[in-house]
């Protein structure tokens, strides 16, 4: 099956706010902590970002959250 990049955004918005509510973080300090504004953090963290976002933003939130990046990309095989 060709992978649905619109699933696979949202999953990885369900990803970072998890990391984020376990580390007590709100969206508030996770912008700072990244250099981006609150609003962005929400809209990637329910994958209404669109199809903009690049890898690079992805890595950035990983660093801040102390997570490997792969932990947000993972994608269950079948």
């Amino acid at each position: 099956l060709p992978l649905d990049y619109d699933e696979l955004r949202w999953e990885m918005g369900i990803r970072i706010a998890y990391v984020r509510k376990r580390k007590h973080w709100d969206q508030e300090r996770l912008a700072k902590e990244t250099g981006m504004s609150r609003s962005y953090i929400s809209k990637i963290e329910t994958g209404e970002c669109g199809s903009g976002i690049s890898l690079e933003t992805y890595a950035l939130i990983a660093d801040a959250l102390n997570t490997p990046l792969w932990k947000l990309v993972k994608v269950d095989e079948e």
